[in-house]
């Protein structure tokens, strides 16, 4: 319950810093959501992938910094503690069941997130978008930690695996047949089965606006 707020915490303090620059472009399965629904350039979509993964490797390396004498004491042949920073399967779950985990857990976070974000729905308002997505993500992370950890999504699992095998745990990439791909994949085909379930029964549901005059003689017929 600790680290889903903590997640919680850590998506609103994001969405606050980042919102006004970028849309709060935090997690990659939001940014590839976006652009498979037009709401994004593609042409965007590996610049903030890129950053994304970098910013997920910087923060597992400032992880590693701080809990550095404490993991070498614990785990001296390099063999468990990177368990820490990365996802799995846990004991008695097997790799299809942590992928659908996978799957369900993102299409709720981007469907949910696109209702949160809708202004012709019950929108918080800029103030409170934050505050509602970091409910979100303690919610989802609570609920759908038990069988993998819930990776949610791409940049958070693999940022932290490449920093760990680059400090020698070598099997992060094999480990458990292969793992590594799950929490790559799932979360973007889930991330997109939400948001397509959003906009098809929802957004497309609402009431079309009444179009405004474009012009001054559009206005001078719509007032004649």
């Amino acid at each position: 319950m600790t680290v889903s707020i903590g997640w919680g915490v850590a998506v609103m303090l994001g969405t606050y810093v980042a919102d006004s620059v970028s849309g709060a472009q935090i997690i990659s399965v939001i940014t590839v959501t976006n652009a498979v629904y037009g709401r994004l350039p593609w042409w965007k979509v590996p610049g903030y992938m890129t950053a994304q993964m970098l910013g997920a490797f910087v923060g597992a390396a400032l992880i590693y910094v701080l809990n550095a004498q404490k993991i070498r004491r614990e785990d001296p042949n390099q063999e468990t503690m990177y368990k820490l920073f990365i996802t799995y399967a846990r004991d008695g779950v097997s790799n299809y069941t942590a992928f659908y985990t996978e799957v369900l857990a993102c299409a709720c976070i981007m469907l949910a997130s696109y209702a949160i974000k809708d202004r012709r729905n019950r929108w918080p308002g800029n103030r409170g978008t934050p505050f509602a997505l970091a409910l979100l993500v303690t919610a989802i992370s609570t609920s759908f930690s038990t069988n993998s950890g819930l990776g949610m999504s791409p940049n958070r699992d693999f940022g932290p695996r490449l920093f760990t095998y680059i400090i020698g745990y070598h099997m992060v990439f094999t480990e458990d047949s292969y793992y590594f791909w799950i929490p790559i994949v799932a979360p973007l085909i889930g991330g997109v089965i939400g948001g397509g379930l959003y906009i098809l029964f929802v957004e497309m549901q609402h009431p079309e606006l009444p179009q405004k005059p474009n012009s001054e003689r559009e206005r001078a017929v719509e007032s004649a």
